[in-house]
């Protein structure tokens, strides 16, 4: 997926909120929550996840949802202090469902073999 840094506010909400439709958004939208300084688009790249992740739950590789669940939990410590308490609480409840999902083994798969 290409995304193009827009400087027109509406076109970049539009291409953010595209995200929501778009197959297997997780690169583009990790990338937005990695470097955007708009919280909102950081909160709108985290719904896209939710709501692509639970579309496409059944065909994803498990490495594929292991990943997420664990960028999504390493996003919320790693921006713990963070002032802008909705982001991390949308990444945080996008995580929770997607354990919730059947992720719960996945994460303790990845932390097993992180650990060995």
């Amino acid at each position: 997926m290409y995304i193009q840094i827009n400087s027109n506010p509406v076109a970049a909400e539009a291409t953010i909120l595209s995200l929501h439709q778009s197959p297997q958004p997780y690169k583009a939208c990790r990338y937005i929550l990695e470097n955007s300084q708009v919280a909102n688009a950081r909160f709108q790249a985290a719904a896209a996840i939710r709501k692509s992740a639970i579309r496409e739950w059944s065909f994803l590789a498990t490495d594929d949802k292991g990943g997420l669940i664990s960028f999504c939990l390493g996003y919320v410590m790693q921006h713990a202090n963070s002032s802008e308490g909705y982001v991390l609480s949308k990444v945080s409840s996008v995580a929770a469902q997607l354990v919730s999902c059947g992720g719960l083994l996945l994460l303790m798969d990845v932390v097993v073999h992180r650990q060995l």
